[in-house]
């Protein structure tokens, strides 16, 4: 007997999957589990028995595929002609699929907190990190400036905005995710800290759990900082630049600080991070 896990869409998806997917993996005895997506094979590499296949032939739309001795469950947010994206690409809309998953398993779903994304990043090359991270002893603000892929908001340049404001602070250090041309001593760039030859996204949640602010707009980067250690770290400040505010602020909690703005406006969004700097 086999589960197959399947998503045909982007790194964020898979990873807004991952703690369902180890808690359905706990709830259910089968021989095998295997997830099928076309990003990077080592996206959820901390979580143990859990084989990956890029196969994605699978029905987009359907929910759950039963074949024999094979259970296919659809993870993507989407499925079932958007029903469940009433409150967009949330917890809150994943949430309501995965009851409804469950339901057709047979079996109990925890608490919505319980599924807040949680890496072992003791299966995450992180030695560069840390060795940055002894070298560096500044407030650091975290950019995930990459494109979004799935229309959460424009694409616009936030390079020029680091720019200006690592002029203003040069005690603090700027670490973007997508390289811009410009140098200066205290901007610096993911590769360049964690020197991965694959998908370095859960290194760059590790990363950020280290970081004061985290600046991003629904880029894969920005999804993976997502979890658990972030949320319920008091100290710890998101910025989100999405259309609609749960796009960026993904769960809503009552011990980090969560801002968002829709005004993409260059002095709106340099405002907003000085005033939290």
């Amino acid at each position: 007997m086999k589960i197959v896990f399947y998503n045909h869409y982007h790194n964020g998806d898979i990873h807004y999957s991952r703690e369902f997917v180890k808690d359905i993996m706990k709830k259910t005895e089968v021989d095998e589990y295997v997830y099928h997506h076309s990003n990077k094979s080592n996206l959820l590499k901390d979580i143990e028995n859990l084989n990956y296949s890029n196969n994605l032939s699978m029905d987009r739309q359907s929910q759950i595929i039963r074949n024999h001795d094979t259970i296919y469950i659809n993870t993507w947010i989407g499925q079932c002609g958007s029903k469940y994206l009433l409150k967009d690409c949330s917890m809150y809309s994943n949430y309501e699929m995965y009851k409804d998953i469950y339901k057709q398993l047979s079996i109990n779903i925890e608490d919505m907190e319980y599924y807040l994304p949680s890496i072992d990043f003791t299966k995450c090359n992180t030695k560069n990190i840390d060795t940055f991270l002894f070298e560096n002893n500044n407030k650091k603000v975290l950019v995930c400036n990459g494109s979004v892929l799935s229309g959460q908001c424009p694409n616009f340049d936030l390079g020029n905005i680091i720019i200006e404001l690592s002029k203003l602070y040069n005690n603090v250090d700027f670490i973007l995710t997508n390289k811009i041309n410009y140098t200066s001593n205290n901007i610096f760039f993911t590769d360049d800290i964690i020197k991965c030859e694959y998908s370095d996204l859960n290194e760059i949640s590790y990363l950020s759990t280290m970081c004061d602010i985290i600046i991003g707009r629904a880029s894969g980067p920005h999804a993976f900082t997502h979890i658990k250690d972030n949320y319920c770290d008091n100290n710890k400040t998101f910025l989100s630049l999405t259309d609609k505010i749960l796009e960026g602020n993904w769960y809503n909690i009552d011990v980090c600080n969560q801002l968002w703005t829709n005004d993409y406006n260059k002095d709106n969004i340099i405002n907003i991070i000085k005033n939290n700097l």
